[in-house]
């Protein structure tokens, strides 16, 4: 089995915060130390709710646990349990969950997803669990950190962006533990092929509750659904069912990276940012400005006080060491952050025009506008800032209103 790696959106994620925040991410690393009363007592509260899978009844699932935990790579012990209900099961009551106390890792199993499924999907949702064991136990924890920082800070705040980086991050969570599931079951005499037939077969029954599912048949549906409409997921807690196959399938693919982020996160865009979004549209923002703002310092009688002023407003935008954007690179870009980057050059025009600057000075910004990809938000926003009652002899001469 080929070395597990931390997911891409994590480590960034991780990248991001650890550094910027350095108090905060201490304080969760040590809230996370739980005291050996608190470990014995949530382990009994796992004992009143729930039904051990240990003795000779459950020996080859135990000893199935073991094993990939091993293959896995984590030296821990994984205790499983069913949990006891006392109400009809549902398909949101059929699911497994993983607590990791101490160096024990229990694994609750929940409704009547063990009856449903044979021995190599057991095996399947077994090694996709102890892939979430193996995410908080790596590099110290770091990733458990990160995942009680997130949440925590979303839980206590309205801010739309700590939300949907919450999500994200559950998101690429669990096609991160779909991948070491098909990876972790290959071992077993399987082909790659075998292993992912053999998680999507174990998928559909959970979602569905059927007990004899054609998972060729669900692939084609996957596609088709993919095929008639790429979408980015909607989903809170797991990526919807067609989305995590389509990442399965993917997952021996050069593109599975693009895959993954056309899936999950989607282009930027303004009214849908997380935490790497908003700082991919900073950088890109003081790349915008790093083309603008010396075409505004060259041009001769240029208020560079006035420029100075507006420039402080966007203090967090560190364009002096920025690279400007190759041109057309926005021409592909979503609507939202084409407008916001032909505004920001638009700002700058606009310092030189209450200056009274020439006009073909000013088209010095319409160029720039055009090279990277935004002339159509560009001019359109040019439009309303001439007068409504006569278009004055810039609209007529340059055409950059129209």
């Amino acid at each position: 089995m080929e070395a597990i790696t931390v997911p891409a959106y994590h480590a960034a994620l991780r990248s991001l915060l650890e550094p910027n925040h350095p108090e905060l991410w201490r304080w969760f690393a040590e809230s996370l130390q739980p005291s050996a009363d608190d470990v014995a007592h949530a382990a009994l509260g796992i004992l009143k709710t729930s039904y051990r899978l240990d003795g000779d009844v459950h020996a080859a699932l135990a000893g199935l646990a073991t094993v990939l935990a091993g293959r896995i790579g984590l030296d821990c012990d994984v205790v499983l349990y069913q949990a006891l209900v006392d109400r009809p099961v549902s398909a949101g009551a059929r699911n497994a969950q993983v607590v990791v106390l101490g160096d024990t890792a229990h694994l609750v199993f929940a409704g009547d997803m063990l009856a449903l499924l044979d021995v190599a999907e057991q095996e399947a949702v077994l090694a996709h669990e102890l892939a979430h064991v193996w995410l908080q136990r790596t590099d110290g924890g770091a990733m458990r950190v990160l995942d009680q920082l997130v949440h925590r800070i979303d839980a206590e705040s309205d801010e739309s962006v700590l939300a949907e980086t919450a999500r994200r991050l559950r998101l690429h969570t669990e096609v991160f533990a779909d991948r070491v599931a098909v990876e972790a079951i290959t071992l077993d005499g399987m082909t790659e092929a075998d292993a992912e037939t053999t998680l999507v077969r174990a998928l559909v029954k959970v979602h569905t509750g059927l007990q004899n599912v054609d998972a060729a048949a669900y692939l084609r549906q996957a596609r088709q659904i993919l095929e008639s409409n790429v979408t980015v997921s909607e989903g809170w807690t797991h990526p919807e069912l067609h989305v995590r196959i389509a990442c399965i399938t993917a997952r021996r693919s050069a593109s599975i990276d693009e895959v993954m982020h056309q899936l999950i996160d989607g282009a930027d865009d303004l009214d849908r940012l997380d935490l790497l979004a908003q700082h991919r549209l900073q950088v890109l923002s003081a790349r915008v400005l790093a083309g603008a703002v010396p075409k505004a310092r060259v041009i001769v009688d240029t208020p560079d006080d006035d420029i100075d002023v507006h420039l402080a407003h966007l203090d967090s935008l560190d364009f002096d060491g920025a690279t400007p954007l190759d041109d057309s690179e926005l021409l592909e870009g979503s609507a939202s952050v084409r407008h916001l980057a032909a505004a920001l050059i638009l700002d700058i025009a606009m310092l030189l025009r209450r200056a009274d600057a020439d006009l073909d000075d000013l088209n010095l910004f319409t160029a720039e506008a055009h090279r990277i990809g935004v002339a159509d938000q560009f001019d359109a926003l040019l439009a309303r800032t001439q007068p409504s009652r006569k278009r004055n002899r810039s609209s007529q001469s340059t055409g950059a209103s129209s």
